[in-house]
């Protein structure tokens, strides 16, 4: 019995150490891909805003507005 009971305890061990280093080989290899995809996707974003930007700078017209601002 008490073998059984150790036998269980060793591959309850086994089997987290196994899952903990599968996690973090997983996370190894995807969190810096995340971080590069992130990067990437900021740098778009902000292209993107800066074209908006030039875009709306060039069709902004400045009127002269009443004494109510109307």
């Amino acid at each position: 019995m008490a073998r059984l009971i150790a036998d269980l305890l060793t591959l309850s061990g086994m089997l987290v150490t196994v899952a903990g280093f599968m996690t973090a080989m997983v996370l190894a290899f995807w969190l810096p891909y995340m971080a590069w995809s992130v990067t990437r996707n900021i740098k778009g974003i902000r292209e993107q805003l800066e074209a908006l930007n030039d875009t709306l700078g060039t069709k902004m017209t400045i009127t002269k507005s009443g004494p109510l601002g109307l």
